[in-house]
């Protein structure tokens, strides 16, 4: 699929129309900067770039609450995009990850879950 056919899957599969869903879909795609990308291929995109995309499949669909699952990139250009993205969004998220220094650009509380006991980090 194409990178715009990725986003607007999931809006297509809730029963909205093509073309609603496209608008929507370029419109994320324009406020993450990633127009650029709408008719590439999603799997001849770099890791980063996967990663940006399938946060606007996610964002299309305007969650409450994001769980994020090592949202954090391989390349140090794709992961400052994702944070920067992420700092601008107003939504509650918890987000795992073992890169300490990824989380604390982000949050202001981290936890640790160790053999099934859950303690906030300093």
């Amino acid at each position: 699929p194409t990178v715009i056919e990725d986003v607007i899957f999931s809006l297509r599969a809730k029963g909205v129309s093509k073309e609603e869903a496209l608008n929507q879909g370029k419109q994320i795609l324009q406020e993450l900067q990633i127009s650029h990308l709408e008719n590439r291929v999603i799997f001849d995109l770099s890791g980063g770039e996967q990663k940006i995309v399938a946060l606007a499949g996610l964002l299309i669909l305007k969650p409450k609450i994001l769980l994020l699952d090592e949202p954090n990139a391989l390349d140090e250009q794709s992961e400052k995009r994702i944070v920067e993205i992420l700092n601008s969004i107003k939504k509650s998220m918890i987000i795992v990850s073992h890169h300490r220094s990824f989380i604390d650009s982000l949050v202001s509380k981290v936890y640790r879950l160790d053999c099934g006991s859950l303690g906030e980090m300093s």
